[in-house]
């Protein structure tokens, strides 16, 4: 594994009182004016939506669990349009000249679309009346030339989700870069053999890296067991580690045993932090809302670098 857990408990909890009593979903953390921000999914009266607050770095090497502060404040809220009027979650946030672009998964019974809202400040946000693209969990980044890579994950027909992408030169209007995914199932049998969901970008040394969530057993959609790397010299053809899965759920009995989604990448202080969205198997089988919090893990900057050298270009296995 690249990533391991600094301690073994969550590092976001819900908490009755807080803007998310029942569940802590889906992470992003950027730097905006030299702060540490953070978007979450926050579920209160069986509705989700986007909560943001800047965090202490200290969070992170404290060794404990955290609720919501006080400073938090709802982002984006569900409605009052028709194709985000259920839920809004799964952020995925980009500085863009001092803006602050926040693409979400817009659910409606209708079906799964992105949407966009566009902040001044990264707090108080102004959403657009249409969605952006079709599908749900997105993740962005900007490309060489300045325009915006969205990726993002629809279902398959056999099989359960698979990621696409999609190019914009405004960030507002998309394009798809392909048909077919831009990463696929793996192998039948293999531990992404079934889906590969979730995805999230960074960027080193001029490489970028998509870490994603997969599973390979059928009867567990949406329920994914751990996290693969993939990388890309252009955004648009990704191959697989080869040491595929750098993370995995949570010991048996421990918080996070039953799946975890959305691994989002942190730079800060010669550490690669990972912050995920966990849940147990117990939480996850409840008839109601099911408890997922945020968890921690982190890898060291440095090793992860060397390790990364050390994959020889094309020796992994290229997209399905």
């Amino acid at each position: 594994m690249l990533w391991e857990r600094p301690f073994e408990g969550p590092l976001l909890v819900p908490q009755p009182g807080t803007l998310a009593p029942q569940s802590v979903t889906t992470p992003e953390i950027i730097r905006h004016q030299r702060r540490l921000r953070m978007y979450v999914g926050a579920v209160s009266d069986e509705r989700e939506r986007i909560v943001v607050f800047d965090i202490d770095p200290g969070w992170l090497s404290a060794g404990r669990a955290f609720p919501l502060p006080e400073s938090a404040q709802i982002a984006v809220d569900a409605g009052p349009e028709r194709f985000d009027r259920s839920h809004v979650f799964d952020p995925a946030a980009i500085e863009v000249d001092g803006q602050v672009y926040l693409y979400y998964s817009a659910i409606a019974p209708e079906g799964d679309t992105l949407g966009l809202a566009v902040s001044p400040d990264g707090i108080h946000f102004t959403k657009r009346n249409a969605p952006v693209e079709q599908g749900r969990a997105p993740g962005v980044v900007r490309g060489e030339g300045g325009g915006f890579h969205l990726i993002y994950v629809r279902a398959g027909i056999d099989s359960g989700y698979a990621i696409f992408s999609s190019v914009s030169g405004n960030g507002i209007d998309f394009s798809p870069t392909r048909n077919d995914p831009v990463l696929d199932v793996g192998r039948p049998g293999e531990w992404d053999g079934f889906e590969v969901t979730t995805p999230r970008l960074f960027e080193r040394g001029g490489v970028h890296y998509m870490l994603y969530a997969g599973e390979g057993d059928r009867s567990r959609k949406d329920k994914p067991r751990a996290f693969g790397l993939a990388r890309s010299f252009d955004l648009l053809t990704w191959e697989r580690y080869p040491g595929n899965p750098v993370f995995r759920v949570g010991k048996p009995g421990a918080w996070d045993d039953g799946a975890i989604w959305f691994g989002t990448v942190l730079p800060l202080n010669g550490f690669l932090y990972l912050l995920y969205e966990g849940g147990s198997e117990r939480d996850l089988g409840r008839q109601d809302s099911a408890r997922t919090q945020v968890g921690l893990a982190r890898a060291d900057a440095d090793t992860f670098d060397r390790q990364m050298a050390a994959w020889p270009r094309n020796a992994g296995r290229p997209m399905q």
